[in-house]
């Protein structure tokens, strides 16, 4: 551009010819234009006119936008450099021509009253710009703006159709970069092949998927899911070495860690873990869950429960309602043994210094140091009074051979054991008759009455004493 500037200076100093100068300056002149035409071109490819148009009806009448029939709205007026405004049908009342510079990609600011104006639009064929229309029209729209739009703002009859139309210099925008905003439903990773996708399901619910719809739901590996307040995590699947922690807080986790494989398929982790599953390990002790509580209480009289369990079971049914049930499916342990429950003491854990007081094997064979009944009776009455107690000790009375032991733990299909017990003497209160049974001959149950009472006669009456005896029902 220098040089050219020379050039002219030069020719317009020492010209050839005087006509040859005003030559040269007109060829250099056009050449200058050309080359600015260039750079004008260049820079108006970076913000390329787009047309946009809406159209609509107009029935109603409002101070906004919030009745979709009071406005026809043209929202994507971005940076507008001037656009039409048309008015036809069979109408009466005032359609306002508004404008505004609010961001319309928030649908509040489209329907809104706050940040529009009235806006000055200049009538076909006329000099005087107006502001409203009572009759069918056009009008052209001489401002940048982001929004325009007619709104019914008197008495509506009939229907007034109205189309917008604007060009808009827009500038080449990155979503999410300048300022807009992106939020796409659905994210993939592999825009060719989308077979790992990120997508919006539900309220508050991020899903992994394999397509590009949401609609098929993908693995997750390596994973870490941590939750605030109430939270799930469904159809999870776990490789060797990976772990998920759910419910934070609340230290609902499991780890994979060495030779265990977890898996969970399909599962609902949510407070507690439900659902399938499964531990492989060849070596060592594992265990699903360990909770390490220390209860030490100090002084009071509170009551402690380290597991609570406290079902409300009410309702009409044929079948059985377990507050706790433990099914074991398959049964086969080679080489080992299989307990569906155990309770014990410990100086470590259930694999470590562990002593058992009781089990239930998977064969049923219950076993334990001591056995119990909720209650036991001591009664010398006649009948005895024992309430439900399923063991006990009663006499039959001197001179008596029989005594009836009213106890609601009998049922049809009892099996009432009953002996003599000369040691219960102090237990009763009395003196127990000492007469050799071969003489009294053996106890007998020789009655039973379901949920009520059970007769215990011998053949020979005891003489001066009474004789003492124990009892068990077992069910």
């Amino acid at each position: 551009m220098r040089r050219l500037a020379d050039e002219l200076i030069a020719a317009h100093r020492e010209p050839a010819h005087p006509r040859v100068g005003v030559v040269l300056l007109l060829v250099y002149l056009l050449l200058g234009l050309a080359i600015l035409g260039l750079f004008t071109a260049a820079g108006a490819q970076a913000q390329p006119v787009v047309y946009v148009s809406t159209s609509g009806s107009v029935t109603t009448n409002g101070s906004d936008c919030t009745t979709s029939t009071n406005c026809v709205v043209m929202t994507q007026a971005a940076r507008t450099s001037n656009g039409t405004i048309v008015v036809t049908g069979t109408w009466t009342g005032t359609l306002t021509f508004e404008g505004t510079l609010l961001d319309m990609t928030v649908a509040a600011n489209q329907t809104a009253s706050a940040g529009w104006f009235a806006l000055n639009v200049l009538p076909n064929g006329s000099n005087s710009y107006v502001t409203t229309a009572t009759a069918n029209g056009q009008w052209i729209v001489p401002m940048a703006l982001t929004g325009v739009r007619a709104r019914g703002s008197a008495a509506m009859t009939g229907s007034a159709s109205v189309a917008i139309a604007v060009t808009s210099a827009r500038m080449n925008r990155v979503p999410g970069v300048d300022g807009t905003t992106l939020t796409p439903n659905v994210v993939c990773f592999n825009l060719a092949n989308p077979d790992a996708c990120l997508s919006r399901s539900a309220a508050n619910t991020l899903k992994v998927s394999t397509d590009s719809t949401g609609t098929t739901a993908a693995t997750s590996y390596a994973g870490k899911f941590t939750t605030t307040g109430t939270g799930t995590v469904t159809g999870l699947t776990l490789a060797n070495g990976e772990n998920v922690a759910a419910l934070n807080g609340g230290q609902i986790s499991f780890s994979t860690a060495g030779a265990v494989v977890g898996s969970v398929s399909p599962a609902v982790l949510s407070a507690y873990l439900g659902g399938a599953l499964s531990f492989i390990g060849t070596s060592g002790s594992q265990s699903f869950q360990t909770d390490t509580i220390t209860i030490a209480p100090a002084s009071g009289s509170a009551s402690f429960a380290a597991l609570h369990l406290n079902p409300t079971i009410n309702g009409t049914s044929s079948g059985t309602a377990y507050g706790l049930g433990v099914a074991s499916k398959t049964n086969t342990l080679t080489g080992g043994t299989i307990k569906l429950a155990s309770f014990g003491t410990t100086t470590s854990d259930l694999f470590t210094g562990y002593s058992e007081l009781a089990s239930i094997s998977v064969g049923g064979q219950v076993n334990g140091t001591t056995f119990g009944t909720a209650t036991n009776c001591a009664n010398t009455g006649s009948p005895a009074t024992c309430g439900s107690a399923a063991a006990g000790s009663v006499v039959i009375a001197a001179a008596a051979t029989s005594v009836v032991v009213n106890t609601s733990a009998v049922t049809a299909n009892s099996q009432i054991v009953a002996m003599i017990d000369r040691s219960l003497g102090t237990r009763l209160s009395v003196t127990c008759d000492t007469t050799s049974d071969l003489t009294t001959g053996s106890p007998a149950i020789t009655a039973r009455t379901a949920a009520t009472s059970f007769t215990i006669a011998v053949p020979v009456a005891p003489a001066a004493n009474p004789m003492c005896l124990s009892y068990l029902v077992v069910n």
